[in-house]
């Protein structure tokens, strides 16, 4: 045996630690996309709404109106019609158990931080992504807006079975998103 085979396992560990070291720094740094680096893609999230107060699903024929309080607690609202201010049946109390509001707003959460995957089409296809008769509809509220600032349709679970395919009904795009987002927000209607 040479005096150099000693010397081998001490060689390997400084390369293993220099390894771990720069894998530190880049995740520290944020990753392998350097905002400098002119090939990073920019991340696009499906819900660009600030400040969203208000969510309706319509899934199955049933509508589903979840609303945000001024303190950011989230409800399910019992009359999902939207009555005017002012309306008698408008002005009723709202009782906000702590356990639901952070059910519904962590699966809200999750689908408004949802990233798109990628573009695949257009309104005009929509019966290519069974979009014809959408499985579910979103529509997402700002403050001050009595209109839906974003409406989402969602079509087919895309082949590979992981991504699904939505229409963004104001651009007139279908992309695909992570099909556990939307199960997220199904899952709240069952509960």
């Amino acid at each position: 045996m040479t005096e150099a085979a000693p010397l081998r396992p001490l060689l390997w560990g400084a390369v293993l630690l220099a390894g771990i070291a720069a894998s530190v720094y880049a995740v520290r740094d944020g990753g392998d996309a350097h905002p400098a680096d002119e090939h990073a893609e920019a991340v696009e999230y499906l819900v660009a709404v600030p400040d969203v107060t208000a969510v309706e699903l319509l899934h199955a024929g049933r509508l589903a109106r979840f609303d945000r309080t001024g303190e950011g607690h989230w409800f399910l609202h019992p009359d999902a019609h939207g009555h005017a201010p002012g309306d008698a049946r408008a002005d009723h109390a709202h009782a906000v158990s702590p356990e639901s509001s952070e059910r519904i707003g962590k699966a809200l959460g999750l689908f408004a931080r949802a990233r798109i995957e990628r573009p695949v089409g257009t309104a005009e296809d929509r019966a290519r992504f069974g979009l014809t008769f959408p499985d579910l509809v979103v529509a997402v509220f700002a403050p001050g807006k009595p209109r839906a600032a974003l409406t989402l349709e969602v079509g087919d679970v895309a082949p590979d079975g992981l991504s699904r395919y939505v229409l963004i009904v104001e651009r007139g795009a279908v992309v695909t998103i992570p099909n556990y987002h939307v199960a997220n927000l199904t899952g709240l209607l069952k509960g």
